[in-house]
C-alpha cells in the first residue's frame, strides 16, 4: 500500500520525449501511433493507469483543492479513499480520485459512491451490504484504477455516466506547448510530494501543541510550490483559452481537447473536437476514440459504440478502444451481451501490440474489466476465465516487483470467482496467499472487503 501511495507522488505524468523529425505527426494524422509515438528503445510497461501518465492540467492531487471538510462517503468507500491517499488521509485520497477526473474531493466522493451504486444496484448503508456486494463494488473500483474508466450511476436517476481519464497525446504538441505542459507536470509532482510530507508532519503534531520548526519550514516550502503550480496552471489555461477562441491546427486542437477533458471541462472538450477539420484527415483512429467519449457524455451510446468499433478496426493494435467498447456493450447487461464481449476480447488478444505505440493500458486491464462484469452477472466460470487471462498477461517483473497491487487484484478476482462457483476451499487458499504477502492493518482490512468470503472476526 505504501508503494502505491509513493507511486501516486513520484510517477511522471508525461515522459519528456521529442520524437525524431521523421516521426512527428502531421496535421492529417490523428491516429494512435501519431498521438503516442513509441521510440524503438522504449519497452512496454503497465501499471495502475490512474497513477501513471494521465493528468496534466487537472490540478493538484492533494486535499488543498477540496474546500472545508471531507464530503460524505460510505464507510467502505472511505477506506478505499484512505488507501489511495497513502493509507491514512481520507481527504487526500478523495482529492486524488477527484483529481484523476478533473475535480476535487467532492467529485472523488461522488465517483467512488457512483461506481459502487452502479455495481451493486444501490448503496444504502455500506455495512448493510453483503460481503459479495462489497467485493463487487471494490472490484469495479479496482477496474477503474487499471483502465481509467469510471462507469458511474447517478443516485437521483440511476442513469449511467461515463468518465474516462485520458493520457495526454504529448506528441501532438509543438515545442512551445510541450514546454508549458512539462512545466505543469513538474509543478504538479512537486506539490504532490511536498503535500504528502506536510500531511505526515501534521499527523505527528500533538493536539494543541505549537508547530515545530520542521512543520513551519514545510508550510513555507509548500506555499512556494503551490504558487509555482498556480502559475504553471494559469499558463496552460491561457493556452487552452487561446485555442478555444482562435482555433489552431488539428493536432493542437485534439491535444487541448484532452487537456480540457482532464480538467473537468467536458463542454470545451466536445467543442474543440467539433472544430477538427475532418476532410483533411488520412488517419483518425485516436480522434474516433475521443469522439466516442464525447458521444457517451451526451448519452449517444449507439453512436459511441459505432465510433469505438471504427477506431478498433483502424488501429487494431490499440487496447483503449476495445476496453471502453467492452464496458459500453456490457452496460446493457453482461449475460445478454456475452458473445459480443467475447468477440471483442478475442480480437484484442489477437491484435493488441504494445510495441506499436505508448499504450496506457493492456490486456490485463481488458480481461480484469470483463471479469468484474461477469462476476456481477453471476457468470462465475466466465469471470474466473477472465481473471486467469489477466494473470497470464502480467509479466514476471510486474507480478513480483512493480505490479504487486495489480497481482493482488487479479488473485482476489479469481478467489471471488471460485467463491461464486461454490469452491470455497480453493477460494480461501488463494485468499490466504494474498493475505500472507500483504502487510499492514489497513491493507488487510481492505483485502477482507475485496474478498467475497470476508474475514472471520
Amino acid at each position: 500500500m505504501k508503494k502505491l501511495a509513493l507511486a501516486l507522488a513520484v510517477l511522471a505524468l508525461m515522459a519528456p520525449f521529442t520524437p525524431p523529425a521523421f516521426a512527428a505527426p502531421d496535421d492529417t494524422d490523428l491516429g494512435f501511433e501519431a498521438a503516442f509515438y513509441r521510440p524503438v528503445y522504449k519497452t512496454s510497461s503497465f501499471g495502475l493507469v490512474l497513477t501513471g501518465t494521465a493528468i496534466v492540467a487537472a490540478g493538484t492531487f492533494s486535499y488543498f483543492t477540496a474546500g472545508a471538510g471531507a464530503p460524505a462517503a460510505a464507510t467502505g468507500v472511505s477506506t478505499v479513499a484512505s488507501w489511495v491517499g497513502a493509507g491514512g488521509s481520507y481527504m487526500a485520497g478523495l482529492s486524488t480520485i477527484g483529481g484523476w477526473f478533473g475535480g476535487n474531493a467532492m467529485l472523488g466522493s461522488a465517483i467512488l459512491n457512483g461506481i459502487s451504486l452502479g455495481t451493486v444496484g444501490g448503496m444504502g448503508s455500506w455495512g448493510a451490504l453483503s460481503s459479495g456486494q462489497k467485493a463487487l463494488a471494490l472490484g469495479a473500483i479496482a477496474a477503474t484504477t487499471m483502465d481509467g474508466i469510471a462507469i458511474v450511476s447517478k443516485p437521483q436517476t440511476q442513469q449511467l455516466e461515463w468518465r474516462v481519464v485520458l493520457p495526454v497525446p504529448l506528441d501532438f504538441a509543438d515545442d512551445r506547448i510541450r514546454t508549458l505542459l512539462e512545466a505543469l507536470s513538474k509543478a504538479n509532482r512537486e506539490v504532490t510530494a511536498i503535500a504528502s510530507e506536510w500531511d505526515v508532519a501534521k499527523a505527528e503534531l500533538a493536539p494543541q501543541s505549537p508547530k515545530s520548526k520542521k512543520f513551519l519550514e514545510l508550510e513555507r516550502t509548500l506555499a512556494a510550490a503551490k504558487a509555482r503550480h498556480k502559475a504553471a496552471t494559469e499558463q496552460v489555461n491561457d493556452e487552452l483559452a487561446r485555442v478555444i477562441r482562435l482555433g489552431d491546427s488539428n493536432r493542437t486542437t485534439a491535444l487541448m481537447a484532452v487537456i480540457a477533458q482532464n480538467s473537468g471541462r467536458s463542454a470545451d472538450f466536445r467543442t474543440l473536437l467539433g472544430r477538427i477539420k475532418l476532410a483533411s484527415l488520412e488517419r483518425r483512429s485516436y480522434l474516433d476514440y475521443l469522439l466516442a467519449i464525447a458521444a457517451l457524455q451526451a448519452g449517444r451510446v449507439t453512436e459511441a459504440e459505432r465510433l469505438l468499433r471504427e477506431s478498433s478496426q483502424a488501429a487494431k493494435f490499440a487496447i483503449e478502444p476495445p476496453i471502453l467498447l467492452a464496458g459500453v456493450v456490457g452496460s446493457r447487461g453482461f449475460a445478454s451481451q456475452e458473445s459480443k464481449i467475447d468477440e471483442i476480447a478475442s480480437n484484442a488478444d489477437k491484435d493488441f501490440k504494445s510495441n506499436a505505440y505508448m499504450n496506457s493500458a493492456s490486456l490485463v486491464s481488458l480481461h480484469y474489466r470483463i471479469g468484474t462484469m461477469a462476476l456481477g452477472a453471476n457468470r462465475c466460470e466466465r469471470a474466473r476465465t477472465a481473471f486467469r487471462k489477466a494473470q497470464a498477461e502480467l509479466s514476471t517483473i510486474e507480478k513480483y516487483w512493480s505490479g504487486k497491487d495489480i497481482r493482488n487484484f487479479l488473485d482476489i478476482g479469481e478467489a471471488n470467482a471460485l467463491h461464486c462457483q461454490g469452491d470455497r476451499p480453493k477460494a480461501h487458499e488463494i485468499f490466504k496467499k494474498v493475505w500472507e504477502r500483504t502487510s499492514g492493518r489497513d491493507a488487510r482490512e481492505l483485502l477482507c472487503m475485496q474478498y467475497s468470503g470476508g474475514c472471520a472476526k
